[in-house]
């Protein structure tokens, strides 16, 4: 056999098995994604309900190395003070960039008690496992709900 035959040949083999090891079926995007919007359904009972401690449970290193647990609780507690009881929510974008873990980024526009929002999420998805890496609220202009 000739060099570049054998190294043909090897790269064939190579390949092969290098695809036995990683399989993507196109389901993982849209399984990743729905696993992310369920977690973002829980996070926003727990954070209407006050039980921060869980949120925080949830949340990945990337996020704690942000600042200490203290610090995110008392974040989410201003934020629970500032918006209230979530209301209702319309999702605007979703992506699925592929990694180890997997991220899920969500962008939603969100009715609360007493104001209207953006919220911005990244989850880290692992199958079902999923940890929450970043959480951004920012309030709409002009758009506080009257009582």
């Amino acid at each position: 056999m000739k060099p570049i035959q054998l190294r043909l040949l090897l790269l064939t083999i190579g390949l092969a098995v290098c695809s036995c090891r990683v399989s993507i079926k196109p389901g993982y995007f849209e399984d990743d994604q729905k696993t992310a919007e369920r977690a973002v359904d829980q996070l926003h009972d727990r954070l209407s309900a006050e039980r921060y401690e869980e949120i925080y449970a949830q949340t990945a290193e990337e996020l704690r190395r942000t600042a200490s647990k203290a610090d995110l609780i008392s974040a989410m507690k201003r934020t629970h003070d500032q918006f209230g009881v979530f209301k209702s929510t319309k999702q605007t974008n979703a992506q699925v960039i592929m990694g180890a873990p997997r991220q899920v980024k969500l962008v939603y526009n969100t009715q609360y008690e007493k104001l209207e929002a953006t919220e911005e999420f990244i989850w880290l998805v692992n199958f079902d496992d999923v940890k929450l890496a970043l959480y951004k609220v920012t309030p709409n202009a002009d758009k506080s709900v009257s009582k």
